[in-house]
């Protein structure tokens, strides 16, 4: 019986110590993947808030685990922080490539958006002589 008192005593303080070395290591990638995660933070949320806000929330899942004492769980979800970092990196790349062409589709479309709302304000009929008047404004600032 004395015998099983201190196998169990032992495993507790193996328990123990296993938890608390895995302390430190959880601490450090957590607070390497939120480092790497601030340096774009500003970016993405600019250019792909949606994509920054998943990889936020896998950040803020081992934040979770770590405070619950689930060490490995926050070692591993905070080791996919910096791939999906560097992914996001690329993403905010691409979009700032393609938001040129998207601008200059939306630029092609202006002159007659423009001339559509010209030629609706001429036709209306009944409005008040201040909100045609509104209007004819509205156009014009729209033409220059």
């Amino acid at each position: 019986m004395k015998r099983l008192v201190l196998i169990l005593s032992c495993v507790t303080l193996v328990i123990a110590f296993i938890s608390c070395s895995m302390k430190g290591p959880a601490q450090a990638s957590i607070k390497a993947g939120e480092e790497a995660l601030n340096t774009i933070k500003a970016e993405a949320m600019n250019y792909i808030p949606e994509q920054y806000r998943a990889v936020e929330k896998v950040l803020n899942d081992a934040k979770a685990a770590m405070e619950k004492g689930d060490y490995k769980t926050a070692i591993e979800n905070a080791k996919m922080l910096p791939t999906k970092t560097q992914e996001l990196a690329v993403a905010i790349e691409a979009r700032k490539a393609e938001l040129p062409g998207i601008w200059a589709e939306m630029a092609k479309s202006l002159p007659k958006l423009v001339a559509d709302t010209k030629s609706a304000v001429a036709k209306a009929k009944g409005l008040n002589k201040n909100v045609k008047d509104q209007a004819n404004a509205g156009v014009k600032e729209m033409e220059d």
